[in-house]
């Protein structure tokens, strides 16, 4: 019995690639996942820090809107709005009595000067005993 001998045939060698397809594929994904993953890492410190510019930008508001307030009730009360239309426009309170003024036609003052004189009364039946100045309710 003989063996049978198969005749040998030329083997060609083929220069295969250092890393294969499917590693230089995983590496590119890992690479990709890589960058992804420090591009969204950066654009969450950038947030972080924008929230935090923010809470200050807030506080700083809070405050401000604190001292407007307290600023605003100081220039709203009574008594100083009072003083202002009192002193500044001349005004009367309404709570005050009012004065009827009186005066003869045939007086030595002058109607320019019974008006610079209304505003003070005291001095209007000082300067011309004929005018007489009768306040209501009394």
């Amino acid at each position: 019995m003989s063996r049978y001998v198969r005749p040998k045939r030329p083997v060609a060698v083929v220069n295969q690639p250092f890393f294969s397809r499917n590693f230089i594929l995983i590496v590119v994904f890992i690479t990709l996942f890589a960058l992804a993953h420090l591009i969204q890492r950066n654009y969450i410190k950038e947030m972080l820090f924008g929230i935090a510019n923010m809470q200050t930008r807030v506080d700083e508001l809070v405050e401000e809107n604190k001292l407007l307030q307290a600023k605003m009730f100081e220039l709203s009360a009574n008594d100083r709005i009072r003083k202002i239309a009192e002193t500044r426009l001349h005004m009367i309170d309404r709570n005050r009595k009012a004065n009827v003024v009186y005066y003869d036609d045939d007086s030595t003052v002058s109607s320019v000067e019974m008006l610079t004189d209304l505003l003070q009364l005291d001095n209007l039946a000082y300067q011309n005993p004929n005018t007489l100045i009768h306040s209501l309710g009394e």
